[in-house]
């Protein structure tokens, strides 16, 4: 019960938003997420950005059929609600820096595929290329489903100082998978609000210990009077390794303000409801973005990872907050977007 209310006091918090004029237009940016690159929100944009919360990088390409004539009447229009995409994150501990190595990701790299379905209640235009404006306010609404599923790989060096010195080192492959249900409403192409559920084979790596060290390999000469001693740094997690089925309800709320102006604003509040081995655990946070007039916007997101204190180590609720900043160039290009 106390989930519920909980879920149902963040909705309320975000419905309390107040909605923009009519004549708007629908559109939003693909960059509202959580530190962990998260979002029930999967906006009809291609775009390259970083996140420095999770230390990824992300490239998305969407595309969607744009309306042209319907083939029953010249004056009429089609829509091709339907819509794909491709999301392809790589991931690294230690900040974005460390992203590559050797020319590839390191330690991770996920990818997935999106299909959705546009105007699954609410239509946007009618036959003719209206606009479709609802309720007594006479306000433009959309709104989208999409699926998304996918697969992660990570190779990982786990070190344990409990076990004998010639095993205290190891190499650990993940292979992962994820899939989730995401529905959006955009209300005047100002304020939308975003509902999914996602099911994923996760690890905990994100809660053991980053640590470095340094590895050293000694030669000697044939005449044993010579050494060479070769040297390299390695990245490491120290902790019990763990993998697991993870459930996680999202709710996302999105309200853009001043969109006629030069330097456009907008505020995000979400929540998280992550389910692991019979352990609810709660997350939020609140982001600020701004969008200039341009291809590039960016934010910063406060957040807590563990609202009710139920895994973390820290129970001072400050020392639980964390802060991030992502950043993203929108590409037009990458994908084709619906009027």
């Amino acid at each position: 019960m106390k989930k519920k209310i909980y879920l149902f006091r963040l909705l309320g918090l975000l419905l309390l938003f107040r909605l923009a004029q009519p004549g708007q237009a629908q559109t939003i940016k693909p960059i509202f997420e959580d530190g962990k690159g998260r979002t029930s929100i999967i906006a009809p944009l291609g775009f390259l950005g970083i996140n420095t919360e999770n230390s990824s990088i992300r490239f998305q390409y969407f595309y969607a059929k744009t309306a042209g004539p319907d083939p029953l009447g010249t004056q009429l229009i089609k829509r091709n609600r339907f819509y794909w995409g491709i999301n392809v994150t790589g991931s690294a501990a230690g900040g974005i820096s460390n992203l590559f190595s050797a020319g590839v990701f390191t330690p991770g790299t996920s990818a997935c595929l999106f299909l959705g379905h546009r105007s699954l209640f609410f239509s946007a235009l009618d036959k003719e290329g209206t606009p479709v404006l609802h309720g007594k306010k006479q306000v433009a609404i959309e709104d989208w489903l999409t699926f998304r599923t996918g697969g992660q790989i990570a190779n990982y060096t786990l070190y344990d100082e409990t076990k004998p010195f010639a095993d205290q080192i190891s190499k650990e492959r993940f292979r992962g998978y994820l899939a989730q249900v995401a529905y959006n409403v955009l209300i005047s192409g100002a304020t939308s609000i975003g509902v999914s559920w996602d099911i994923a084979q996760a690890n905990n790596i994100d809660d053991l210990t980053a640590i470095k060290f340094k590895q050293q390999t000694v030669i000697s000469a044939p005449n044993g009077q010579n050494t060479r001693i070769f040297e390299r740094e390695v990245n490491a997690f120290s902790g019990s390794y763990e993998t697991t089925i993870v459930n996680t309800y999202s709710l996302d709320g999105v309200r853009y303000f001043t969109p006629d102006s030069e330097i456009n604003y907008a505020l995000h509040l979400y929540g998280r409801l992550r389910h692991a081995n019979d352990q609810p655990v709660y997350r939020a946070g609140v982001g600020f973005y701004l969008f200039p007039k341009g291809k590039v916007a960016g934010g910063i997101f406060v957040e807590s990872n563990d609202l009710g204190n139920k895994i973390s180590d820290t129970p001072q609720f400050s020392k639980r907050i964390d802060m991030g900043l992502t950043v993203k160039f929108i590409m037009p290009s990458l994908g084709v977007p619906e009027p």
